[in-house]
């Protein structure tokens, strides 16, 4: 709807389904220092080369995702939305268990 997300909303940064780092939101913005993987471990703890980041917002997966890169960029993202509400959104969803 294009509205910017609520004050506190949990940002997080996914790699490979692996959370990575996570912040909250600050009038409509938010700011991730992801780092980059120590390739001496084995646990993936940051973005190597042709990662793809995705951002999820209090759980819910935003678009786009985005190839990881060094240094700060500006990314507008979006929550998409089938304007229903979430707790409508349950009971259509238990119709199909």
């Amino acid at each position: 709807r294009g509205e910017t997300a609520q004050d506190n909303s949990k940002v997080s940064a996914f790699i490979d389904g692996v959370e990575i780092v996570t912040g909250l939101t600050q009038n409509g913005q938010y700011d991730l220092l992801i780092p980059k993987d120590d390739p001496s471990t084995s646990k993936k703890e940051g973005w190597t080369e042709n990662d793809t980041i995705t951002i999820k917002i209090d759980g819910f997966t935003t678009v786009p995702s985005f190839a990881a890169f060094s240094g700060t960029k500006k990314i507008d993202l979006f929550l998409p939305s089938l304007d229903v509400k979430l707790t409508t959104w349950g009971k259509i969803k238990a119709l199909f268990k």
